[in-house]
């Protein structure tokens, strides 16, 4: 008999729409990360977790990110307004998710030590505990992705402004994932983070 996680339908929302504003003019999207840029890095390790579907919202420098990524893997679909903040890009993820979808990742562009086994983790939490938000945490930080339940969706959709999904937490049932790798913890937000992790 397979399991549940097979049998519901997970999807991923990439979330891309940023400016990069502290990376001295370079397009963090774009950044070379593990012989590729690093969106296509988020984009292929996304895609080893049979999620489907899986959207990357974009927004800022839409027209030198797009034509970097494999159309073949995810669906592009562009937020008007990602100026307004992260919110409308996690609302708008949602809301385009089709019906049948019981579950969704929110991940991040700038998560350069994502890897799989974090990912299947939290969906083996899924699979067992059914509950409403998935989130793992080091150390008692909480990092990504976020797996959140379809119960969770109306929230979500209202999300607004630079509002993270952390604001619907405390409405809803929350599992941990304990993690131990630190790693998974790191941003790349300035030259800096960027520098620190490539050398």
């Amino acid at each position: 008999m397979s399991s549940n996680v097979q049998e519901d339908q997970v999807a991923g929302i990439i979330l891309a729409a940023g400016e990069s504003k502290r990376l001295g003019g370079k397009i963090k999207q774009l950044l070379p990360w593990q012989g590729k840029s690093l969106i296509n890095f988020i984009i292929q390790t996304v895609g080893e977790c049979n999620l489907s579907p899986i959207y990357i919202i974009l927004g800022a420098n839409v027209d030198q990110i797009s034509p970097e990524i494999d159309i073949s893997k995810v669906k592009i679909i562009t937020n008007n307004k990602w100026v307004e903040g992260k919110g409308t890009s996690i609302s708008l993820g949602i809301k385009s998710l089709p019906e049948q979808v019981n579950a969704a990742f929110i991940f991040v562009v700038d998560q350069p030590y994502l890897n799989t086994k974090l990912m299947k983790g939290l969906l083996d939490v899924y699979d067992l505990k059914k509950a409403d938000i998935i989130a793992p945490y080091v150390h008692g930080i909480q990092s990504n992705p976020v797996l959140f339940n379809r119960s969770v969706f109306p929230e979500l959709m209202k999300l607004k402004g630079e509002e993270g999904g952390r604001k619907v937490f405390k409405h809803y049932h929350l599992e941990k994932l304990e993690w131990d790798d630190e790693k998974v913890l790191w941003d790349i937000d300035t030259l800096a983070d960027y520098e620190k992790i490539i050398n």
